[in-house]
């Protein structure tokens, strides 16, 4: 899915940089873990459950994992910052909401 510049694995989250050739297209796909996918330059097309849209640069995209899509990358190409998040990092996460009466701002980092 495009040609990766550079893939460093960040304590729990393996982070792509990817730069997409203009005008080429990926078949319909899915990731094994949750992303983030941060558009820096260019755009595309994303196909998602028979619904499409239109992911512009300096845009963001949450895909969660198992998630059927295609992309279609216009004139321009695009290139990407993706960060997939391994399950223990979520599950850490949705462990830290799991007190009934915990302080909501705790949840939030404040750096």
């Amino acid at each position: 899915h495009g040609e990766n510049v550079i893939s460093l694995q960040v304590s729990h989250f393996r982070v792509t940089d990817t730069v997409h050739e203009p005008d080429t297209a990926t078949r319909s796909h899915y990731h094994q873990l949750p992303q983030i996918c941060v558009v820096q330059d260019g755009s595309f097309e994303e196909r998602l459950g028979g619904k499409r849209r239109e992911i512009r640069a300096r845009s963001a995209v949450l895909r969660p994992a198992g998630e059927l899509h295609d992309d279609r990358f216009r004139a321009s190409g695009a290139r990407c910052l993706t960060a997939e998040i391994e399950s223990a990092w979520l599950a850490n996460f949705d462990s830290a909401g799991s007190d009934e009466g915990e302080d909501e701002a705790a949840l939030h980092h404040n750096g």
